[in-house]
């Protein structure tokens, strides 16, 4: 074991220093706007590790101020609708066990709110009032999760009693007169929303939203559920379909729901946030469109007339809206720009939002006219009518401006010229369609040495974001291929659960189909064919190189599962339950996840294999690279393990993001080379 492969003369000086430029480079991302719409909380790692800024919308380039405490890994962070208080999530020490902290906006005044405990972990909502944050706690000796109320004037902590002991519940909204919870339950691919009352005792069990529609919970699924003033709840949702659509519910007098109804959809992609006008039909909506982010404005009781705003980057993971409904911030990236936010003015709309979600589905909301947000934030106001739409076009009185990166964020001066990628179609043995998306370096001419790199999830999706890795290998001269497999998201419900339980062996046959397409269109050499990945990616690393051993030249996996029996008894306890549906129980299928588990094959391995962990990772333990590597070892493969301290599931210094970095980079040059 090593904290760096000794590889330094694998890669010229020139690259190593480019390298460490891609891996360092800071960003900013998780914006949350002030109530008066006049500053912009984020998070950012310009110091090294990501840290809350506060900074003026029309500030200048050294406009911000550092507010949250030296050695606080910041998650996310939402404003008080007062303006008078920052909410922020901590990972403490990079693990994946978040606390709950408070501060005033000038760095003053800082709480522990909730967590803290050896194994909670805090999930985050929003605010409910000036002075009550709604968020979820898990106890990590349970596989539940309880709605919790704060005050953060007293620090009492109360919890949702009929949320208690009945599965993991994250809260995505509260009611507009404090009366209920919406929150989210069940396991992964398996979502459902649900509505429970605030003081209801223990025993009574909490409502499924879509019950009507969907009697069989099995067949109920929703997502970032929104209560509106008029008495109804907006969702996203794929319940009896297969792309997620925009959906309401009515809620009678006495808060039981009533039918569905759709109000936007399309068959080429999924919708990943919305944001609901003051008058109830104006909507923004934030499409998927094969990986590249779409951003629409329309009237939902005019179907074909929204109308698209330009965005200068094609990745939108987060936003935040002004409550008056008059701007927005948005986070953007691309695969030549890391995180970095986007002041967009709205001239002429002159109403609020009732309802705002967050963009991928995180755990944020706006209530009571109250802004709210967990890092995809949201705002929303009483309702006011906004200009009506034109079909087909912006009106002269509802327009977007320019997106403007604001000033306040890192710069990118000292990246080197990076890679555009083209996305590539192709289809597995059985006819089904795949698609990815090549990096190739500039000089490249003919079949080259490749990298194949899985992506994290699996119900996740390669995008045309900013990638350190990726672009790091490019920049040594290693063309890279970023597949989305079966059991990726964004090409419908249907191709995602495709790889679930027994079926996931299917979805391994596209492993040998990357390296064909690649080898026949002449892009990769046959011999020059490596692979790497991150978690999911990770166990699909030591997948490939141990089924398909005469396919590649090397291997790097970044916390990868090896074994899915230790993983589901040494991962946190609701990461264990919520797996189940992915992966199989292993209380009953242990037979099965044996056989789909790496270690059983290791020894089949022949390439050289590089395991990278951060020490402090309980979602996918260590321990799981530590038995790999030990393995490997055994059977007499070239390996190396990199044991990053301080870091969890996701490397978040800049340190420690370069010597990742340089670790692949090097990894892949001197076995492929």
């Amino acid at each position: 074991m090593s904290r760096l492969p000794e590889l330094a003369a694998a890669l010229s000086e020139a690259t190593t220093h480019d390298v460490t430029a891609i891996a360092a480079v800071p960003g900013g991302w998780c914006p949350s706007l002030s109530p008066d719409g006049t500053r912009v909380a984020y998070i950012t790692d310009r110091s090294g590790t990501p840290r809350i800024e506060v900074a003026p919308l029309d500030g200048g380039a050294d406009d911000w101020r550092v507010v949250s405490p030296l050695g606080h890994e910041a998650i996310s962070v939402a404003w008080s609708p007062d303006g008078g208080h920052l909410a922020y999530l901590v990972s403490p020490a990079g693990s994946i066990r978040a606390e709950l902290h408070l501060l005033r906006p000038d760095g003053t005044g800082h709480r522990l709110l909730a967590g803290g405990g050896p194994d909670e972990t805090v999930f985050a909502g929003g605010w409910i009032s000036p002075t009550c944050y709604s968020f979820s706690l898990a106890d990590g000796r349970s596989p539940h999760a309880v709605v919790h109320l704060v005050d953060i004037t007293t620090g009492a902590v109360a919890p949702v009693p009929s949320t208690g002991g009945r599965g993991f519940f994250v809260v995505t909204s509260v009611s507009w007169d404090g009366r209920r919870v919406l929150a989210r339950r069940g396991p992964r691919g398996h979502r459902h929303l649900v509505l429970a009352e605030v003081d209801a005792p223990a025993d009574q069990d909490p409502i499924r939203l879509l019950a009507a529609d969907f009697p069989h919970i099995a067949d109920d699924l929703g997502e970032d559920g929104r209560f509106t003033p008029d008495g109804r709840v907006f969702l996203r949702t794929n319940a009896g379909r297969d792309r997620m659509v925009l959906a309401s519910v009515p809620l009678d007098a006495d808060g039981h729901p009533g039918r569905l109804t759709v109000h936007a959809e399309r068959d080429d992609a999924d919708l990943e946030g919305y944001a609901l006008g003051g008058d109830g039909h104006t909507a923004i909506l934030v499409w998927n469109v094969g990986g590249s982010s779409e951003l629409e404005v329309t009237d939902l009781g005019e179907p074909g007339s929204g109308w698209t705003v330009p965005l200068p980057e094609q990745v939108l993971p987060g936003w935040s809206l002004q409550s008056d409904g008059r701007g927005m911030v948005l986070e953007l990236t691309g695969p030549c720009s890391p995180r970095s936010l986007y002041r967009v003015d709205l001239p002429g709309w002159d109403a609020g939002f009732a309802a705002v979600s967050g963009v991928d589905g995180g755990a944020v909301y706006a209530a009571g006219g109250i802004s709210g947000g967990s890092g995809k934030d949201g705002a929303s106001a009483p309702p006011v009518h906004p200009p009506a739409l034109v079909t087909g076009e912006a009106p002269a009185g509802l327009r977007f401006g320019s997106a403007h990166r604001l000033a306040a964020m890192p710069s990118t001066a000292d990246l080197p010229e990076l890679v555009v990628p083209t996305r590539q179609r192709y289809r597995a043995p059985d006819g089904t369609p795949l698609e990815g998306w090549l990096y190739r370096p500039r000089n490249a001419h003919g079949p080259e040495p490749t990298v194949i790199s899985f992506h994290g999830g699996p119900e996740s999706q390669e995008r045309p974001a900013y990638g350190l890795l990726i672009q790091s290998m490019v920049r040594s001269g290693m063309t890279v291929f970023a597949p989305n497999v079966r059991g990726s998201s964004g090409y419908g419900r249907a191709f995602m659960e495709s790889d679930d339980n027994a079926a996931r062996p299917d979805s391994f046959q596209d492993i040998p189909a990357t390296v064909d397409f690649l080898v026949d269109s002449g892009l990769a050499r046959p011999g020059a064919i490596g692979v790497q990945g991150w978690s999911y990616g990770g166990y699909l690393v030591l997948t490939a190189l141990s089924r398909w051993p005469e396919l590649f030249a090397a291997g790097a996996t970044h916390a990868g599962m090896s074994d899915l029996l230790s993983f589901f008894a040494e991962t946190e306890p609701w990461m264990a339950a919520a797996s189940v549906t992915e992966y199989g129980d292993p209380a009953g299928q242990a037979d099965l996840l044996r056989a789909l588990s790496p270690l059983t094959h290791l020894d089949r391995v022949r390439a050289p294999v590089l395991l990278v962990h951060g020490d402090q990772d309980t979602n996918v333990p260590v321990n799981e690279s530590i038995r790999a590597h030990a393995a490997l070892r055994t059977a007499g493969v070239p390996t190396d393990l990199v044991l990053l301290p301080g870091e969890g599931h996701t490397i978040v210094g800049a340190e420690q993001r370069t010597e990742l970095a340089l670790a692949v980079t090097r990894w892949f040059s001197r076995w492929m080379s």
